[in-house]
């Protein structure tokens, strides 16, 4: 038992039968066609993803950095200028305070430079790195918490804490 197979001719409204060669022709045009029809869809989502992530971005730049900036600047000067006419916990605090914003300052920093260079505008330098002065900053940077270690106080790791590679100075902060 065979089944005539037909199909509706686009040019006229007769129906004709299909040769087996046609009919591959029609089946690999359709794949064809649903292949990029996903292919736009995907490159639909790949776009709203990049507008998200560049909206993350102006977020970051926008509500993180620029109030950042601000309270860096005042603690710099509170630091700096006024710092010597406070007690020593006071001085002590302002001093950690004005350390820990250019830390965060520095890390809203290096978001910012990741994205730029991803979409290449930052280009990528590389110079020598001496590993030595590298290790010795993560050491001064963590003290702190190897203290509380050593004394048997538990104090979590976080992300932050472990990727942290900025340094307070009198300058501001350096990576």
């Amino acid at each position: 038992m065979t089944i005539d197979r037909q199909t509706l001719c686009v040019i006229d409204n007769k129906p004709r039968s299909i040769s087996p060669q046609q009919r591959l022709a029609l089946t690999s045009l359709a794949r064809q066609v649903v292949s990029q029809l996903e292919l736009r869809l995907k490159i639909a989502e790949q776009q709203h993803l990049d507008r998200a992530k560049d909206d993350f971005i102006s977020m970051v730049n926008h509500e993180l950095r620029t109030p950042l900036t601000s309270i860096n600047g005042a603690l710099s000067l509170l630091h700096h200028s006024i710092g010597v006419n406070l007690d020593a916990d006071a001085a002590q605090m302002v001093e950690i305070s004005y350390r820990n914003s250019a830390r965060r300052l520095c890390l809203v920093n290096d978001v910012l430079d990741v994205t730029r260079l991803a979409s290449g505008r930052l280009p990528l330098v590389r110079k020598p790195l001496d590993i030595t002065a590298l290790a010795r900053q993560a050491i001064e940077l963590n003290q702190a918490y190897l203290d509380q270690a050593s004394a048997g106080q538990k104090y979590p790791m976080t992300r932050t804490t472990r990727a942290s590679s900025c340094r307070a100075t009198s300058g501001g902060y350096y990576r």
